[in-house]
């Protein structure tokens, strides 16, 4: 048995008239001829292209799926992101309108950090930032000078 499964594997790895007249295993020379006829039958290479041809559209279909499924999966996380992202920026942009409402009315910094409910060191920051588009206060024009350079 270990004689025949060493001549079978040389077979398999080297298929070719040669190995199977080399061999004294009489089912490795029926395979060979079973295999040699199945190469030169033209039904069945048409059948081998067919299987070959699928193997190619389910590969294509599968890569695109998983493109599609790529894309949408990172269009979500896109979207949640820049809900979020919004979000805070919308709230920084609020917090930047209420302190230049308070900045026109001529409160001090410190009553401005304890109304808006914000520490002082950050609205100092915003109102440095201010300064320069006072008396109009600009929010967008603030929002971007305190995000320059991130």
């Amino acid at each position: 048995m270990t004689c025949l499964r060493i001549s079978a594997i040389h077979y398999i790895t080297n298929t070719t008239d040669e190995m199977a007249e080399k061999t004294e295993s009489q089912r490795i020379k029926r395979i060979h001829e079973q295999v040699k006829r199945i190469k030169l039958s033209e039904k069945m290479g048409v059948k081998y292209m067919q299987l070959w041809e699928e193997k190619a559209y389910i590969q294509e279909e599968g890569y695109e799926e998983g493109h599609t499924q790529g894309l949408g999966q990172g269009l979500e996380q896109g979207l949640e992101q820049g809900h979020i992202q919004g979000l805070a920026e919308g709230g920084e942009k609020q917090l930047i309108n209420q302190i230049c409402k308070k900045l026109g009315k001529g409160k001090r910094l410190e009553q401005i950090a304890d109304e808006v409910e914000e520490s002082l060191e950050l609205v100092e920051k915003i109102c440095l930032a201010a300064q320069k588009e006072a008396p109009d206060y600009d929010c967008n024009r603030i929002y971007a000078r305190l995000h320059e350079g991130e």
